[in-house]
């Protein structure tokens, strides 16, 4: 039986995007019996927490990431392959978010490319993929990342043609399969069309060609996802290699306690304020300070 790892999935921390709790996520995937889940929301990491602490007491394996959105470029999805991966996607998203207004976010590519050692990258394409996309490929490609080329199916009356298409501009960059998530399950598609509309300012009468085309960006079992990609069965193995690749998980942060610099021959306790003897002498000339005038003259009678 052909394991499916889904690992472009969104949450409800996708503001107005994603219709599912990162929880409903584990437990759809687990139910489905996917060999892992990565939840990479937009330009942010805000959901993994509860995702983490969902998969571990489901016992599911999680990979943490973000879809990164780019102003030059298409949207990428980046999982950090460790601790220090780790560190560059939150530096990463840090500094897109001070360029922008409150809960925008602004990147180029050149900040990727500052940060992208020790990431495993999904490069996802736009509905067809042009020249420009393939050039902005071959650049994310030169960053020194290890990069797959994702692949979800449109439901459109093109969706072979494109299919093809992505799979001869992979080159050596494998093609990877991802269903694109929005939400757990397909009961979930009304509130993901309410969502959108809210984002556009916008009725359902009146969203149109702003609302998904079809139903089908949930999470599927393993058997649909290898129909799906019925002649392309390398982009479903493909994500085994960033399975393997991929190594950081949550419980890889642990508290480091911040280095304390004192002078010489001295210690942290010695030089505390609240270390004996230093708290009284610091707290008497303060309580004199504090003392009124009148108290004063009333205590001296």
């Amino acid at each position: 039986m052909t394991e499916y790892a889904e690992l472009a999935a969104a949450s409800a921390f996708s503001f107005l995007e994603g219709a599912s709790h990162p929880q409903e996520l584990v437990d759809q995937a687990l139910f489905l019996g996917h060999a892992a889940l990565g939840i990479a929301d937009r330009n942010t990491v805000a959901g993994v927490v509860r995702a983490h602490v969902a998969a571990k007491r489901r016992g599911l394996r999680l990979l943490v990431g973000s879809r990164l959105g780019f102003e030059d470029g298409p949207d990428v999805i980046a999982y950090p392959r460790d601790r220090e991966g780790w560190g560059r996607l939150c530096r990463l998203l840090s500094l897109g978010k001070g360029r922008a207004a409150k809960s925008g976010c602004r990147l180029r590519l050149d900040d990727l490319e500052d940060q992208a050692a020790g990431m495993a990258l999904i490069v996802m394409p736009p509905p067809w993929p042009d020249a420009a996309f393939a050039a902005s490929l071959d650049r994310i490609a030169g960053f020194g990342a290890l990069v797959w080329l994702g692949a979800a199916r449109r439901y459109a009356p093109d969706d072979a043609a494109r299919l093809e298409a992505l799979a001869a501009l992979a080159g050596r960059r494998r093609l990877v399969a991802v269903n694109d998530v929005l939400y757990h399950a397909p009961s979930r598609r009304p509130l993901q069309d309410v969502m959108r509309c809210i984002r556009h300012g916008c009725t359902i009468a009146e969203a149109g060609l702003r609302l998904e085309p079809h139903g089908e960006r949930h999470l599927k079992p393993a058997a649909e996802m290898a129909r799906l990609f019925r002649g392309y069965e390398g982009a479903i193995a493909a994500q085994a290699e960033i399975l393997e690749a991929v190594g950081f998980t949550l419980g890889d942060i642990h508290y480091e306690y911040p280095d304390e610099p004192v002078p010489p021959g001295k210690t942290p306790t010695a030089i505390s304020p609240t270390s004996p003897g230093r708290e009284r002498r610091s707290a008497i000339p303060a309580a004199r300070r504090r003392r009124s005038p009148r108290r004063s003259a009333a205590s001296s009678t």
